[in-house]
This record gives C-alpha cells, structure tokens and sequence, in this order.
C-alpha cells in the first residue's frame, strides 16, 4: 500500500485537530462555549481552525492581565476598606430607595470592589451634539490635566476639533494623557497622532497590532470611553469619538443615537482611579495618589452611584452580575436599550422569568444594524421573549447605540457594557450604576420618546417569517458564545 503526501497530510491535521479539541477541553471555560467551539473545529476544516485563532484565545487564562489585576487589587481594595462591607445595618444615612437595592450595591461592593459614592452631580446626555458640546466646555476650563480613553477615536470634524483644544490647553499648562484601542482606533491616522504626540499629548495604545482591521487581537479590547477634567468632572457611556454621531455613517446611511454620562462629584475618584490603573498598565509610569487627581470636590447634592470596572483584567464579570442582579431585583418594571443583545443563558432566564412573573419588561434594540451577524444572532431570542410577555421595539430613526438599564424606578447603569458576550467576559468596560429616581426618570422618558421611532415586534407576526431567515438566525445562534 503506497501512502501519499495528502493522506499524510490529512493524518496529521486530524491528529491535530484532536489536539486542539482535548486544548480546548481542558481550558475549563463554560460547556456551552467549550462545545460551540468543538463543534466549529469539527464541522468547519481549516476555516474553523482559523476561526478559533482569530476569535478564541483565551487571554484569561494567560499572564497579560496578571499584573493589571494584582495593581488593580491593591489600588481598589484601600478604597473599598474605607466603605463597610455591612452598610444594611450600620449605614442609616442610605435613603429607602437604596436600601431596596442594597443586596446589589454590597455584590458589587465585595465582587466588584466598586464602592457606593454618595456626593455626585449625575447629567444625561442624549445625543452626539449635547455630548461633544458639554465635553467641549469642560476641558475648555481644565487647569491642570485631561485624560482620555476610548475605544473608537475616528478622524474627522469631531477628532479634528477635539485635538485642536487639547494642543489649546497644552499650552496653557494642562497635561493629556490619551489611551486609544489599537483596533476600535483603525482609522486613527498616523498623521492626527503625530500631531497630537508633537503637540505634548501623552498617549499609550492599548494592545498594539501591525494591522488592525485583519488582527488576530480582536478579543480582549479596551471597549471603554472615559474622559477626565481636573478630577472633579468625567464623562463615560457608548458615545466614542467619531462624526457619525451627529451625521450619517458612511457605512448605514444613518445617524447614531446614543446615550452619555457626566458625572460631578465623588463618584469622578472611582473613574479616575480606572484610568490610572489602566495607564499604568501601558506605560509603566505609576502617577501618585495625589490631591490634583483626587481632589476634595464638595457636593451638597446626593446622588448614589457605584462606577464598576470590568474585563479581562478583572477575576470577576462584576458587570454581567450587576446586570443579572439587577434584573433579579425588579419588582414592577424593566427597561433596556441595546445594540448588541445576545444575552447569556444567566441573563436570559432572568429576563424571561422577570416577564412571566409580571415584571413589565421592555426592550428598545436597533432596526438596523451594523452587524448583520449581531443581527440574525439576536433575532433567535426574540420569539421565546415575546412568548414570556417581554415587549420588544426595535428602533427604526437611525442606529441606536445607547447601552442602558432601568429597574423600578430606582435603579439605572449607563456605560460602556452591551448585553452580549464579548461585553460580558471579553472587552474591558466601565459602567456607572446610579440608585437615583431622577435619573432613572430621565432615562425612562428618554426611552417612551425612543418608542416613537420604533415598531413593537408582535408574537403572531413574527413566527410568519420566512424559514430562510429562521435558519440564518439558528446558524448565527450557534456562533453566539463565540462572539
């Protein structure tokens, strides 16, 4: 019997195909994503094993965050000893709304390491414009430093505009410090960079790649958008650095709808104190714990948020838990607005309990996307949501982008966390979660006005779409742990 070179080859790629099933075995992950991955492997040759390099790696289990998650440890558990760890009983000052979520507050405050602020100045931002607007503003008054993080920093007028202030205040004394994700930031020109590092502008790209639009690095990013004035105003939400939010996308034809936060007050220490950690991991240089960072920033107005950090460089999935909690908790009403929902079978059975037990859920997800993968993968929720009584609207005036939740009344988070995978065990994300009847107010009327641009999905409709659609959506399904 004579043996060719392609049996041989064959041979060998299924020893090593085996190899890899047995590696990804062994990586312990959740079995849902451990036998999605099997079976990409198996019934995907060669493409699947591309696949798995590509979207796979499991940077949890390697050293890259090893020494960010002992920096952030040290740094954030000083902080938190200051805060009892039993504030039901020995903390009287919390109003009774607070206490209503206080099992939340004290998850996040052991898991997270979050604390609960008290002294904060909270401020919606609706929009694109009314966000570059009021940052804008605030950096005009910065007297001392600048600090910025973003996922997606895109050239443009908005870019354009915001580096010609910063150069501005350079020169005026102040000092920026300037994180960018090497991947969001593609489009990122050399020249605006070199520009702003010419001008004075610190900067640190968060794992650098050769070639961003075809890296291998696509997971584990810094999906956070963070800026800070003096430490006494920040800003964090889904709004990056990019015109498309208060013109079309190129790309859609569309606008972006989103939703922002400024913050005055106590709660600005938490974010600064993210930023420095994580500047720290780039750049080595470890900025003291100084009053110009932290300053003592009185606030007679009470407004309770916790700013929770969380990601690859956490041991904890502090903001999918918050999510889950928080969902758990409502006794009366749920809303949510997400442009990427493909939940965890935790938060989806949350969800689904909520709704069948009464809870009145509602959700505002895009009309049009600009992932049609995104897409058809959270399509395949939808018909068990609408048997279970959750209300689904999607958006149809543009790309809705806004990341939020809202519970009873009470409860709120705005930040940089969608509800899907990646946000929950991949990127690293900041949100702030907000007990406060105001906000969640503001955010609850924002979100009927969001209703007049929506249809609302009916039950009876949509099992009459077509089966085509419904076998993309099973497909897609499948990749959805991968994602």
């Amino acid at each position: 019997m004579v043996i060719s070179l392609f049996d041989i080859v064959v041979l060998i790629y299924y020893l090593f195909m085996v190899m890899m099933v047995v590696y990804v075995i062994l990586d312990n992950r959740p079995p849902l994503k451990t036998l999605s991955w099997i079976l990409v492997l198996l019934f995907l040759p060669v493409a699947g094993l591309i696949f798995y390099f590509y979207f796979g790696h499991n940077f949890r289990k390697e050293k890259l965050f090893e020494g960010k998650k002992k920096l952030d440890f040290k740094r954030i558990s000083r902080i938190v000893k200051e805060q009892s760890l039993d504030l039901s009983v020995h903390d009287s000052s919390l109003t009774s709304d607070v206490r209503k979520k206080i099992n939340i507050i004290l998850l996040l405050l052991g898991n997270g390491k979050s604390r609960l602020s008290k002294r904060n100045i909270a401020r919606v931002l609706t929009d694109g414009k009314e966000t570059y607007d009021t940052i804008f503003q605030s950096i005009e008054k910065a007297r001392d430093h600048i600090h910025l993080e973003y996922y997606i920093f895109e050239d443009g007028r908005i870019a354009n505009r915001l580096v010609e202030l910063l150069l501005k205040k350079i020169k005026e004394g102040v000092k920026v410090r300037f994180i960018y994700d090497k991947v969001g930031s593609w489009s990122l020109s050399s020249e605006l960079l070199r520009k702003m590092e010419e001008g004075g502008v610190k900067t640190a790209p968060f794992r650098p790649v050769k070639f961003p639009m075809l890296t291998s690095k696509v997971n584990y990013r810094n999906h956070r958008k963070i800026l800070i004035v003096d430490g006494k105003t920040g800003f964090l939400g889904g709004i990056n650095i990019a015109d498309k939010y208060i013109e079309s996308d190129p790309v859609l034809n569309i606008p972006w709808r989103d939703t922002h936060l400024q913050l005055d007050g106590d709660a600005v220490n938490d974010l600064q104190l993210i930023f420095l950690t994580d500047w720290y991991f780039l750049t080595d240089e470890q900025i003291k714990h100084e009053n110009r960072y932290f300053p003592d920033y009185l606030i007679s107005e009470e407004c309770y948020i916790q700013v929770l950090a969380s990601g690859p460089d956490t041991d904890y999935r502090g903001i999918m838990k918050a999510y889950f909690a928080a969902i758990c908790s409502a006794h009366t009403s749920i809303h949510i607005v997400s442009p990427y929902f493909i939940p965890n079978e935790s938060v989806l059975t949350a969800l689904l309990t909520a709704a069948m037990s009464g809870v009145d859920v509602s959700i505002i997800l895009p009309g049009i996307s600009d992932s049609k993968i995104v897409q058809y993968s959270s399509q395949s929720y939808f018909e068990e949501l609408l048997e279970a009584g959750v209300k689904l609207y999607r958006y149809k005036r543009g790309f809705i982008h806004a990341k939020l939740l809202m519970v009873d009344g009470i409860l709120s988070t705005i930040g940089t966390a969608n509800m899907d995978f990646r946000s929950f065990e991949q990127n690293m994300e900041v949100n702030a979660i907000i007990y406060d009847r105001l906000i969640n107010k503001k955010l609850v009327n924002q979100f009927q006005v969001d209703l007049q641009s929506c249809s609302q999905l009916n039950l009876s409709e949509w099992k009459k779409r077509s089966r085509f659609t419904k076998v993309k959506e099973s497909i897609f399904r499948l990749f959805a742990p991968l994602m």
